[in-house]
């Protein structure tokens, strides 16, 4: 008992000098290099911006970006380990982690509002068709098991129609869905913008759109696990500098045609003419959003069980989050959880540092990394080595746990 006692001391002693050196507020190490895959998609743009405008050098970031031309080929880049980061959706993020944890969203990349629609239900211009309860039993163009299919079933189930009522058809390719749409073909089909505008300058009719189901749509951003587990301080700069960007359009959106052109995130007929979306600020999709996606997986039979929420998403690196490193005393093996509060002290996070220095986020009820669960204030595995008033200067320090038994 003695001996434990001692040994529990040693381990406490030791994480607090080396806390204690490390500085209250120290941040991951940080200068690196990060692969991103990039679409032809106007959610990139934030990217391009940030870029351009010389913010991921300012936050000692170094961006590779990886063109793919299409989401099949992205995913090929990311299972091969040639990429870090991408934009995908929260569909495509619980097939990735079906069987384990391997992607995390950590920003929204773009998310519908009042004024600016992620993708829209188009009627052909001679189908006739121009109301929801006119699509009952009408095969709508989509491409299957993926968030186009998911919006879909979702508006058009929020507009009244049953799952039995709505049908469709699949047509993977857009530019494929867009010519069928355009010469009558098919009488209806669900497109993204910008291609849903270009659509409508065709002749197409909007029937639906997820401005009224927001909802129920978002792109984000997500990282290989691997890379947030060794590159926290890195990710933390690229979301800094996204955020940049993000405000910069908003405030000037005439100002990125060149941009847009370069990259041809707009079709060329729209450049000029087209209104720029709202960029989204810091946050990330919600438990909620994340649940109906699982629900729609389950009902289509496609995914029986998927991963928790807080395995596939974390905030801890958007700004205006603090995470701490302790690293562990060599031939030690404690796993250290700083207990953090955003600046505006509305939520909760913890960040870890182990023998890898890995790091993960959870709710305020407790912490998780990996399968150890740190309940706070509460499990008598782990014990409080230093007070709150530790970091009182920025107010975001609430409890450091290090274990101390395994």
């Amino acid at each position: 008992m003695i001996l434990k006692l001692k040994w529990n001391h040693l381990v406490a002693l030791t994480l607090l000098l080396l806390f204690l050196l490390s500085g209250c507020g120290g941040q991951a190490p940080g200068p690196g290099t990060l692969r991103i895959a990039v679409l032809p998609i106007l959610d990139t743009l934030p990217m391009y911006v940030a870029e351009a405008e010389g913010y991921f050098a300012q936050a000692g970031v170094e961006i590779e970006f990886v063109t793919a031309a299409s989401a099949a080929e992205r995913d090929q880049l990311l299972q091969a380990g040639q990429v870090d980061g991408f934009i995908t959706d929260l569909v495509a993020l619980a097939l990735y982690n079906r069987d384990a944890s391997r992607v995390l969203a950590v920003r929204y990349a773009m998310v519908p509002t009042p004024d600016y629609p992620q993708f829209r239900v188009m009627a052909a211009a001679q189908s006739g068709i121009n109301t929801v309860d006119a699509l009952r039993g009408v095969p709508i163009g989509v491409s299957e098991g993926t968030v186009i299919e998911y919006v879909t079933h979702r508006i058009l189930e929020a507009e009244g129609l049953s799952r039995a009522e709505i049908a469709t058809v699949a047509v993977p390719k857009i530019p494929d869905r867009m010519a069928l749409l355009s010469s009558g073909e098919i009488s209806a089909a669900t497109l993204p913008e910008p291609l849903a505008s270009l659509a409508i300058r065709q002749g197409a009719v909007v029937v639906v759109d997820d401005t009224q189901h927001p909802e129920s749509s978002c792109s984000i951003y997500a990282f290989r696990k691997a890379v947030l587990d060794t590159q926290p301080g890195t990710v933390q700069g690229f979301l800094a500098a996204v955020d940049r960007a993000s405000a910069l359009i908003n405030a000037d959106k005439a100002h990125w045609n060149a941009l847009l052109t370069e990259h041809n995130l707009v079709p060329a007929p729209l450049v000029g003419n087209y209104a720029l979306p709202d960029y989204p600020g810091n946050a990330v999709p919600t438990e909620a959003q994340f649940a109906d996606v699982l629900a729609w997986l389950e009902e289509t039979g496609r995914l029986p069980s998927g991963p928790a929420y807080e395995e596939v998403v974390d905030d801890a690196l958007l700004p205006g989050v603090s995470f701490y490193r302790i690293r562990p005393a060599l031939g030690m093996l404690p796993i250290a959880a700083v207990i953090v509060t955003r600046k505006d002290a509305t939520e909760r996070r913890c960040a870890f540092q182990g023998r890898w220095g890995s790091h993960s986020s959870a709710t305020e009820s407790g912490c998780v990394a990996g399968k150890i669960k740190i309940k706070k204030n509460t499990a008598p595995k782990y014990s409080p080595i230093l007070p709150p008033s530790v970091c009182a200067e920025n107010g975001d320090v609430t409890t450091i746990f290090s274990q101390v038994t395994v």
